[in-house]
Formats: C-alpha cells, sequence, structure tokens
C-alpha cells in the first residue's frame, strides 16, 4: 500500500492532484548548542500534505526548565518551509527546511546584584530572521491523524550579545570607598536551538 493508490472503487486517476491540509500539534525538548541550556516547549502549525511533499506552517514555544542559576533558554518562533517525503509507504523518513522568525532568550547565572562578586552572568536577547533543517519520520500516512518525529536546528543569521557592566555596592563608611564590586565584560553567543519532538497532525 502507498498513499497515492486509488481506492477499490475509483475506476480512473482523480482529476486533481491528491492533497490535504490538516492541523498539526507537538511537544519537545529544546537543546541549545553554544549555551548548554535546556527548555521544554509545544507547536501548533497547519500542514499541506501530499504523498511526495508537504507545507508546514508552524509556531513553537519554549520555556526554560532548569533551576535557579543554571545556562537557561526561552524560545518563539514562526516558520514556513517545505519537507520531502523519501517514500511513499505507510511509514516515510523525510527532510525538511525553511525560513523563520525567531525570538530568542539566553541567560546564565544570577541576574547582577549588590555583593555578586565572582557569579557568572550572560543575558542576551533577540528577534530576528533564522533558516531551519530538519528530519523525521512520520507514521500513520494511510489514515487521517499521524504521527512524526522529528529533529529540527534553527540557524539564527545573529548571535546574543551580552552587554558589559560594573556592578557598585554601598559603602558601609569603613575602609576606603569601593570603584566596583564586580565587571561584567561584554559577551557574544551563538546560539542555535535544536529541537527533539513528536507531532501529530489530524
Amino acid at each position: 500500500q502507498r498513499v497515492d493508490n486509488l481506492l477499490e472503487a475509483e475506476t480512473r486517476p482523480a482529476r486533481a492532484k491528491k492533497g490535504s491540509v490538516k492541523f498539526t500539534a507537538g511537544v519537545a525538548d529544546v537543546e541549545s548548542i553554544g549555551h548548554g541550556a535546556r527548555a521544554a516547549g509545544f507547536s501548533l502549525g497547519l500542514l499541506y500534505a501530499t504523498p511526495r511533499f508537504a507545507l508546514p506552517a508552524e509556531m513553537r514555544f519554549a520555556w526554560d526548565d532548569s533551576s535557579s542559576g543554571e545556562p537557561s533558554l526561552d524560545l518563539f518562533s514562526f516558520s514556513v518551509g517545505g519537507r520531502g517525503y523519501l517514500s511513499k509507504r505507510d511509514v516515510s523518513p523525510y527532510l525538511g527546511g525553511g525560513v523563520g522568525i525567531l525570538r530568542l532568550q539566553a541567560d546564565e547565572g544570577f541576574y547582577p546584584y549588590e555583593g555578586a562578586e565572582g557569579n557568572r552572568y550572560f543575558y542576551g536577547e533577540r528577534f530576528g530572521f533564522a533558516p531551519y533543517v530538519e528530519a523525521g519520520v512520520e507514521m500513520l500516512r494511510l489514515h487521517r491523524g499521524r504521527i512524526g518525529l522529528q529533529v529540527r536546528a534553527d540557524l539564527p543569521l545573529w548571535s546574543l550579545e551580552s552587554p558589559a557592566m560594573d556592578i557598585y555596592v554601598p559603602w558601609d563608611g569603613r575602609g576606603p570607598h569601593p570603584e566596583t564590586a564586580t565587571s561584567y565584560p561584554a559577551q557574544s553567543r551563538y546560539v542555535v536551538p535544536v529541537s527533539i519532538g513528536v507531532t501529530v497532525a489530524f
């Protein structure tokens, strides 16, 4: 059986190419190459699917799930793209890619505060264009509902910038007046969110 087989009741091919629009929903674990944080999230979208290719449009949300002081990551994206199926069977691997708008926020360490000597600190946030690539396996293609397992990497066209910062402490009146407690240098990180998830299309 293949997804483009004719039904038994049909005596000739359909005049229009076969395709259908489906709603999609999914959950994913998001890792961040270049930052070391992890987040959990979900996705919602639309999928136009044919036997050989599909056109997905998707919104994705992810939030930090780390403890205080550890690297954290928040993500939002809206993307459109294409997928090519490698077979017409009920279970088929696929490859895809596209372009999206990505908002990414990454931080590490405690927010600066008075007396925060010695703490790591990074905070960067940006919104911009980010192409993506993906690979996965889609199952139950002969049915109305489908399940997909996928790995996706967003590739921002920019880096996150954490500005330089000096943290002052109040003077208690004893000894020399301190100038600064801690100086945080400017930093730049190229962060690649990698999503590993499950999607249902119906």
